[in-house]
């Protein structure tokens, strides 16, 4: 039954990649004159792959209860007829479902184009030898021989010929639009009848499987262990298998037991984050961000009641053009999130789910970087926040825990990067779209021609976005976050086109992240207090914003001070095999200070023998 599953999948990912040329050719100017040949072979795709949805998901069942639990997770038989649809009544144009994406439980409706009348499911052979595609177990019916399959190797391979789980979402929509002569293309998120509420519980884990999954949004949403969610290598391993890679995202949830201890906000600094944006060229929007200093962060009414998907999106998309709602928003970011102190002030669980994490390569490079190599803390006021398109320094994966509130991502697929770097073509660094603070709706991105994803983060829910890829977002209300970035085994800033001296903000030069030779120090470790207690607001600053957008106009005193350690080196250790620390050391020392005053005494009195020399020799 593996064998046979696993030969289903390499069916499905072939036509899924099929369905990927047509939509391209499609959406060409070349494609015009022929384009209603095009949408009819689009529409056959469509039904081919909702059938094989099908299969796979029987086939799944079979191979996980046997054939007795597949027989009690099929729907009744149903009168054939010539095409294929389950047998629920047809959605409104109002609420259009992604249900052949979406949908995980085993005793889901059939998933295709809603029709009054019942359709087949014989799309393939039976993946059962005695079971039939829409009904029990007979032994009446028996399908044709599957050939053997070659299950070690092609679902391996299925990641790096699919195009995206975001042209997945297009397609669900086409066909949609196909049997609904009122319904129109809407953007790749899901229909305002989806709630963010938690979907259904997840797939059975297919035999050898150990993380449980379900697909959201498009997205891959891993369900891992306590154990497991400390070994990031494993989770990423299990998403790219599961078709993450070419998304270039995947989110999974943190147990109850690993975000224990979640309180009140304690303590929090003065100054935010303020917003402004205005129309940039033809597609895109220009997001100014300054800071000031004296405003407190308005935490507003917290209201966590569940919105619908899209409804989320249009209303941030409407507030970004909306000066009195971008006048509202602030945004407090960079805030120290290591030490026990820091995470006390924040209100965060004790222990961080996303630091420290095991086979981290940044461990091994020559610099500390704050929010880089050890987590900030972000929280947004009562009126939303966002932040602009980027990508990661140094391609690093980028790890975002979210505790309370919501918060919108767009993920741009990563073969449609070059697109949205064209906005930006004056400055080479790999970090201009960022410098530029672009931000991007979906109506923008649809009509730059990119292909991306929208999606929910929940409380308690990690994104992972892989280095090279572009997205950005924002909330609507307050929400409380940590992030910090990962460098996977086998990672290396090799190539990496770093920021320039001129770049804006806080430019990280390549040598800060290449690896540091044996026995050699990380440098810019912060020290730790000796006693690692909250502190007021007046100390609870970091040296210098991670931050690189638009250079703003905030003073040295505003920027906040890191005050933990970066490092398991206790203090003391660091002090002593620092070299600049070693020099200031000694020059504190009573023989330095006296030694001092020496040369500065002996040197005057040279200079005024001298002076003396030179008038006389003049008279």
């Amino acid at each position: 039954m593996d064998n046979v599953l696993a030969d289903v999948r390499w069916v499905k990912e072939r036509v899924v990649r099929l369905a990927t040329m047509v939509d391209m050719e499609m959406s060409s100017a070349k494609a015009t004159p022929h384009k209603t040949n095009w949408t009819e072979y689009r529409s056959l795709i469509g039904e081919l792959e909702d059938g094989l949805q099908h299969v796979e998901r029987r086939a799944e069942v079979c191979a996980t209860h046997g054939e007795a639990g597949a027989a009690s997770a099929a729907p009744p038989p149903q009168t054939p007829t010539p095409d294929y649809a389950p047998a629920d009544s047809p959605p409104s144009s109002e609420n259009r479902h992604s249900e052949v994406l979406l949908s995980t439980s085993d005793d889901a409706p059939d998933e295709g184009p809603s029709s009054s009348e019942t359709r087949p499911a014989e799309i393939l052979p039976s993946t059962s030898d005695n079971a039939s595609d829409e009904g029990p177990p007979s032994s009446e019916t028996r399908p044709a021989e599957i050939p053997p399959s070659t299950a070690g190797e092609r679902p391996n391979q299925c990641h790096d010929l699919c195009d995206g789980v975001i042209i997945i979402e297009q397609r669900a929509r086409k066909i949609v639009t196909r049997t609904q002569k009122t319904s129109t293309l809407s953007s790749q998120a899901p229909n305002a009848g989806a709630t963010i509420a938690p979907p259904s519980p997840p797939d059975q884990p297919l035999p050898g499987t150990t993380i449980p999954h379900r697909e959201e949004d498009g997205v891959i949403v891993l369900l891992p262990s306590p154990e497991q969610c400390k070994d990031l290598p494993l989770l990423i391993s299990r998403a790219k298998e599961l078709g993450a890679y070419d998304t270039g995202v995947f989110k999974y949830v943190l147990p109850d037991a690993v975000v224990r201890g979640l309180r009140p906000i304690l303590n929090l600094p003065p100054g935010v984050s303020k917003f402004k944006s205005r129309p940039y060229k033809k597609h895109s929007r220009y997001i100014a961000r300054s800071e000031r200093e004296d405003e407190v962060l308005d935490l507003g009414e917290l209201d966590f009641t569940p919105i619908p998907h899209d409804e989320y999106v249009e209303t941030l998309e409407r507030r970004v053009t909306d000066r009195q709602a971008m006048n509202k928003m602030q945004y407090l970011t960079d805030l120290a999130a290591w030490t026990p102190g820091d995470r006390e002030n924040l209100g965060l669980p004790p222990i961080s789910p996303i630091y420290p994490l095991q086979h981290n390569e940044l461990d091994r490079t020559r610099r500390f970087i704050a929010g880089v190599h050890a987590p900030y803390g972000y929280i947004s006021g009562g009126h939303g926040s966002l932040f602009s398109s980027h990508r990661e320094d140094g391609y690093l994966l980028s790890l975002n825990a979210l505790y309370e509130g919501l918060k919108l991502w767009y993920i741009v697929a990563r073969m449609h990067s070059h697109l949205i770097e064209e906005a930006v073509k004056k400055r080479k660094c790999m970090q201009k779209v960022r410098h530029a603070s672009l931000w991007f709706s979906t109506s923008q991105l649809k009509a730059m021609g990119v292909s991306f994803v929208t999606m929910v983060q929940r409380p308690n829910e990690v994104v992972v976005v892989s280095g090279d890829i572009y997205h950005h977002g924002g909330t609507l209300g307050y929400s409380r976050a940590e992030a910090v970035n990962y460098a996977p085994p086998g990672w290396s800033i090799d190539g990496y086109s770093e920021c320039k001296r001129k770049c804006p903000g806080f430019p990280i030069p390549n040598e800060y992240l290449e690896f540091r030779a044996p026995g050699e120090i990380q440098l810019g470790l912060p020290l730790a207090d000796e006693e690692d207690e909250p502190e007021s607001n007046e100390n609870f600053r970091s040296p210098q914003k991670r931050r690189r957008g638009p250079a703003s106009a905030a003073s040295s005193g505003g920027k906040r001070r890191c005050t933990a350690a970066g490092s398991n080196l206790p203090a003391q250790k660091i002090a002593e095999t620092t070299p600049i620390l070693q020099m200031a050391k000694s020059i504190c020392s009573s023989a330095a200070v006296e030694q001092l005053f020496k040369v500065v005494r002996g040197g005057r009195l040279f200079g005024l023998t001298l002076l003396r020399k030179m008038k006389g020799s003049s008279a």
